[in-house]
């Protein structure tokens, strides 16, 4: 490992965009979770009294939408941070961390839009 301090920055940037990486598969597992969860408590009498206010499909949904933004405002974050500090674009957007948000953001933007038109 290199002692420069620019690649330790970099090095420490990337492992941050993969705990959003984390963070944002945690929310849209517990986003599928929790309306299963909810789904199955609302149909039993003296559900939870907050399902009178809020669907189950509403705050899953919110949840998966939270997962999706936060990716990807990490996403934009890194490749400002990258760009600025002089890698070229090669280095920038076809970094692996980036390829495997990439991937989770398609996949977020999917089961999103898909939970959203669907019924």
């Amino acid at each position: 490992m290199s002692s420069n301090p620019d690649e330790r920055t970099f090095l420490a940037f990337d492992r941050t965009l993969l705990a959003w990486v984390r963070t944002s598969t945690s929310l849209l597992t517990f986003g599928f979770g929790i309306y299963k969860l909810l789904v199955q408590q609302s149909s039993e009498p003296g559900s939870h009294p907050i399902l009178e206010f809020v669907s189950p499909r509403f705050i899953g949904i919110a949840m998966i939408a939270a997962g999706f933004i936060g990716l990807l405002m990490a996403v934009l974050e890194y490749v400002s941070f990258a760009r600025g500090h002089g890698r070229s674009v090669r280095q920038t957007w076809f970094s692996p961390s980036l390829i495997v948000s990439y991937v989770v953001l398609m996949l977020c933007l999917m089961i999103l839009t898909g939970a959203v038109v669907g019924t």
